[in-house]
């Protein structure tokens, strides 16, 4: 599905955008990096993507294949 979004560019992906996974344990995790320089630019994009054609219906299929989630922000400090 993450293809499938890419493809469309449904999902924010700026230069510099890393996906990472994880395989280990009991579940599968995935990791998307943005390197936005600020909090304000993020969210700019981020309403863009919530407003994007295809993306709520593409949205509702992906949660079904996600058991939780977990959302943080983090500052690059050196």
């Amino acid at each position: 599905m993450l293809d499938e979004a890419m493809k469309k560019n449904m999902l924010l992906h700026p230069p510099g955008t890393r996906i990472l996974t994880d395989f280990t344990g009991e579940g599968y995790r995935m990791i998307i990096e943005l390197p936005y320089l600020t909090l304000a630019e993020y969210e700019r994009d981020l309403k863009k993507e919530l407003g994007g054609q295809g993306w709520n219906e593409w949205y509702e299929r992906f949660k079904s294949h996600v058991e939780r989630s977990q959302r943080e922000i983090l500052k690059q400090v050196m």
